[in-house]
């Protein structure tokens, strides 16, 4: 605790908060992106098996729970959500 407060510290005598800010304004984005691709991939990949076993007796279970709908809906929302965040705005930057 004491070694992560003194870099911390030595850190903001170094560089300037806006650089810093900067830095990690860059760093979020960039991994934001990154991370929602990621997702968005497995997303596909399990929304693609869940729904390739829809006529085998894997399905048989969410039918008759009344739950296959349920669980289709949720990974098409996922693969909206994380898509979404994958499109550029170009709105903004402009």
């Amino acid at each position: 605790m004491v070694l992560a407060g003194l870099a911390y510290g030595l850190i903001f005598l170094i560089w300037d908060f806006d650089q810093l800010a900067d830095f990690f304004i860059k760093l979020a984005d960039s991994w934001v992106t990154k991370s929602a691709a990621i997702m968005l991939a497995g997303t596909i990949a399990f929304f693609w098996t869940f729904y390739s076993h829809s006529n085998t007796d894997f399905a048989k279970w969410p039918y008759q729970k009344q739950a296959f709908n349920t669980y289709l809906r949720a990974f098409l929302t996922a693969i909206g959500l994380f898509g979404n965040d994958n499109c550029p705005d170009y709105y903004t930057n402009s």
